[in-house]
């Protein structure tokens, strides 16, 4: 009896732990993505400069969120390994819930008025040009709430899809391949 309630402590300890990650990873990546970066740059290679639709040109920039996303599938495919569809789902939609509640804070963050002492203190940058460090923080956190209402979509549908096709190739396979 012992052991099995171990075996339940630990089942369920490594359940949260990985529904913790997988949910800090969604958080983080709706947070950071406003910023859009330079692949080419980051790899130190040129930029490609295709050319693109009505002359325009393409590069490789990318908001730096892609690069948490990957994180979360991986661990939706742990859990789906270990607690099947109903745990992926529950998490997706619990994860889907902490991104739209993560919306509403910064949407409440950023619309309240800024202390004085703050705004004086922060009323130029580091070599002393005006700041507005009020405009800064909304602009930049405003930004990620157009990220976050068409994440919260493509979250939940890829996140369905991934478990069930997921489930359909283990399946697939007799269970014979991660």
């Amino acid at each position: 009896m012992e052991k099995q309630q171990a075996d339940t402590s630990k089942n369920v300890y490594l359940f949260v732990f990985l529904a913790s990650l997988f949910i800090a990873n969604a958080l983080i990546a709706e947070v950071v993505g406003v910023k859009i970066f330079s692949v080419e740059r980051l790899l130190n290679f040129p930029p490609l400069d295709l050319p693109f639709i009505g002359g325009s040109r393409l590069n490789l920039n990318m908001s730096v969120g892609v690069l948490m996303w990957p994180i979360v599938f991986i661990i939706s495919d742990i859990i789906n390994e270990y607690y099947g569809r109903r745990g992926v789902k529950r998490i997706s939609y619990i994860g889907a819930g902490m991104i739209g509640y993560a919306f509403l804070i910064i949407w409440a963050a950023t619309h309240t008025p800024p202390a004085p002492f703050w705004l004086e203190n922060n009323a130029t940058d580091a070599t002393g040009n005006p700041f507005d460090i009020n405009f800064a923080y909304s602009t930049v956190f405003r930004q990620g709430l157009g990220i976050i209402v068409g994440s919260i979509t493509a979250f939940l549908v890829g996140q369905i899809v991934d478990a069930y096709t997921f489930h359909y190739l283990r399946k697939l396979t007799n269970h014979r391949m991660l």
